[in-house]
């Protein structure tokens, strides 16, 4: 199979469109301040997106298929693109003189690195501080999962490009199409911009200022309106705490993935029950959800896995309602002969010490059933406490031998 060179082109048209379009942004910013560079960036957004329609319309007969190849070409081509075309306004308004000072500029702001050429940034223009805080704003996302989100219009699939852009060894999607979790990254992205924006200007910042620090701080890059950056507020602490809450909001990473399983139990039962009059069992790795009791009126029988090699099975028989299991049958580590649970206490950062292998759980909703079996984990040796406290059903997993809390 061949190289697909039309679809990489047409998309590296479409991105070209995307930057020309941040630029016309920056170009009104620059209008309303009547900074003098207006023009000079409008033209830059005007060149751009001739090209990026004109290399579009070239490639119009394109295949509409994007296979892991001509993924890995679109993002690094695309890159590039985006990092020629960014230094435009730089050099059309003669804020940043030479091509090697603007492209460092421009390839800066794009990868969130942060670091800068200029000595004097309170000369420059303000549609040019704008368009500069904007390629950190846009690096920080990833140009191309916002044109992930527009590829459906043109009939492209996204995946692979997402599988190339995510960093990591995976890229785990937060819906199931693709195209809805770019969608969904960039709502996120957008909201604690204007979160922060907002709270900047009540705290003292003027507008112009609130909104380009927020841009630099949710990409986590760091460029600044002010040659003295944030130290320029150092009489307003208000500021500092603010611009660091939106420091860790945007640089951790926030995982569902422990609720997240079991409330897709829950969701897939009851479209299954509303879809059909019948008993039904849902079952994602382990976390499952019941209906009712069988068909025949008998219970759904299960087995909670062996957490050791020779540990005692045990099957759980389910009439109704949701079971889900935490603990560390596959996931843990082993040093010197010690066993170390993937599961980590959020006091030290450590693993859990002293917890059962595994805690089996059953409630009315599999979402109940996963959270109390997390937390069951989580409080190590008092495990059994915490749940005889919430009146929990439970099995736990103690050495190779299984404890009903029932017996």
């Amino acid at each position: 199979m061949g190289l697909n060179q039309k679809i990489i082109f047409h998309i590296m048209g479409l991105l070209l469109l995307f930057n020309g379009g941040f630029m016309l942004v920056a170009a009104g910013v620059s209008g309303i301040y009547h900074d003098g560079a207006t023009l000079d960036i409008f033209l830059a957004s005007m060149v751009t997106m001739f090209i990026g329609v004109l290399a579009m319309f070239a490639t119009r007969g394109h295949k509409k298929e994007v296979k892991r190849k001509e993924g890995y070409l679109i993002v690094t081509f695309g890159w590039l693109v985006m990092s020629v075309s960014g230094m435009l306004p730089y050099l059309f308004s003669g804020a940043i003189p030479g091509v090697t000072n603007a492209f460092f500029e421009t390839i800066s702001g794009y990868t969130t690195t942060g670091a800068s050429i200029l000595n004097d940034i309170e000369s420059l223009p303000e549609g040019i501080l704008f368009w500069r805080s904007l390629t950190h704003w846009i690096g920080g996302m990833g140009i191309i999962v916002l044109a992930i989100a527009i590829l459906p219009l043109l009939g492209i699939g996204g995946m692979q490009l997402f599988a190339a852009e995510a960093p990591g060894p995976s890229a785990d999607k937060l819906h199931p199409r693709i195209t809805d979790t770019a969608k969904r990254l960039w709502y996120i992205y957008v909201g604690y911009t204007a979160a922060e924006t907002i709270l900047l200007k009540l705290a003292g910042m003027s507008f112009f200022d609130a909104i380009n620090h927020s841009l630099a701080t949710l990409s986590t890059g760091g460029f600044s309106t002010k040659n003295a950056s944030l130290a320029f507020w150092n009489d307003q602490p208000l500021i500092q705490y603010i611009v660091i809450l939106f420091m860790f909001l945007a640089g951790m990473e926030v995982d569902f993935g422990g609720i997240g399983k079991e409330y897709a139990v829950d969701q897939a039962l009851a479209a299954v029950s509303a879809f059909c009059d019948q008993s039904a069992l849902v079952n994602f790795g382990g976390d499952l959800a019941v209906s009712r009791p069988r068909d025949g009126g008998g219970a759904w029988r299960t087995c909670v896995e062996k957490s050791l090699p020779g540990a005692d099975s045990h099957s759980i028989d389910l009439h109704r309602g949701a079971l889900a299991t935490s603990g560390d049958a596959r996931r843990f580590l082993m040093k010197e002969g010690k066993r170390y649970s993937h599961v980590l206490d959020p006091r030290s950062g450590w693993p859990v010490q002293g917890a059962p292998h595994s805690v089996t759980v059953a409630a009315d909703t599999c979402t109940q059933a996963g959270m109390l079996a997390t937390l069951g984990l989580l409080c190590g040796e008092r495990c059994e406490m915490f749940l005889d406290e919430q009146e929990a059903r439970y099995w736990v997993q103690l050495g190779t031998g299984l404890r009903d809390a029932a017996s």
